[in-house]
C-alpha cells in the first residue's frame, strides 16, 4: 500500500506469524517485537487477544511454555474454537497465568462463561453472513444481546473479577453497552 509505514505492516503480520504461522513456537524476536510496538499505546492498552483457532488438545504444552515467556505486566486473553479445549487442563493453565479464556459470543463456537483471570474478555463476533460489512451502519439490530451481555458484565463485576473487556462492533455496540451498565 502506498504510503503505508513497513513497521505498520511489519507489526501486523508479526502478531499472526507467532499465532498462525509459527504456532507459538520459536517466536521471541516477534512477541519482543510486537511488544514493543504496542506498547506505544501505553495506558490505553486493555487486553491482547491471541487467536488460536487450530490449537488443539495435543498443543497444551505449546501453549505453557509460551505464556510462560510473555511478559507479566500486560494482560492476555486466549481465544479457541476448539471445544475440545474447553476441559479443566485449559482452566487450569490460564489461570496460573492469570490469562483469561475469552467468551466468545459467536454462533458457531462452543459457548462458555469459564473465568481463568481477575478479569474477563468478552469478545462478540456475530454470524458475518448476515452483514454486509457497511462501515459506520448498523445492519443487525443487537439491543437485547447487549442487554444480556450487560447483564453478564454486571454479575462478572459483582465480587468475581475486576474488569471486564468487551469486543463487537465498537460505536454502536458500546455504546448501547455502556448506558446499560451506567458507566
Amino acid at each position: 500500500m502506498e504510503g503505508t509505514d513497513p513497521d505498520w505492516i511489519s507489526f501486523l503480520i508479526s502478531s499472526q506469524v507467532i499465532t498462525h504461522d509459527k504456532m507459538l513456537e520459536n517466536c521471541e524476536d516477534n512477541i519482543e517485537f510486537f511488544l514493543r510496538r504496542i506498547s506505544l499505546m501505553k495506558d490505553k492498552l486493555g487486553v491482547l487477544l491471541l487467536q488460536l483457532p487450530t490449537l488443539r488438545t495435543e498443543h497444551l504444552a505449546l501453549l505453557s511454555n509460551f505464556l510462560a515467556i510473555l511478559p507479566k505486566d500486560y494482560r492476555f486473553s486466549v481465544e479457541v474454537r476448539n471445544k475440545e479445549l474447553l476441559q479443566h487442563e485449559l482452566y487450569s493453565l490460564l489461570r496460573n497465568y492469570n490469562v483469561a479464556l475469552a467468551v466468545a459470543e459467536h454462533p458457531f463456537w462452543a459457548k462458555h462463561e469459564i473465568l481463568t483471570a481477575d478479569f474477563a474478555y468478552i469478545r462478540w463476533e456475530g454470524d458475518r453472513r448476515k452483514v454486509k460489512g457497511t462501515m459506520g451502519q448498523v445492519e443487525v439490530n443487537k439491543t437485547t444481546n447487549i442487554a444480556e451481555c450487560a447483564n453478564k458484565i454486571k454479575n462478572l463485576l459483582d465480587g468475581q473479577i475486576e474488569r471486564a473487556y468487551y469486543s463487537g462492533h465498537p460505536p454502536t455496540d458500546a455504546k448501547q453497552l455502556l448506558d446499560i451498565l451506567s458507566i
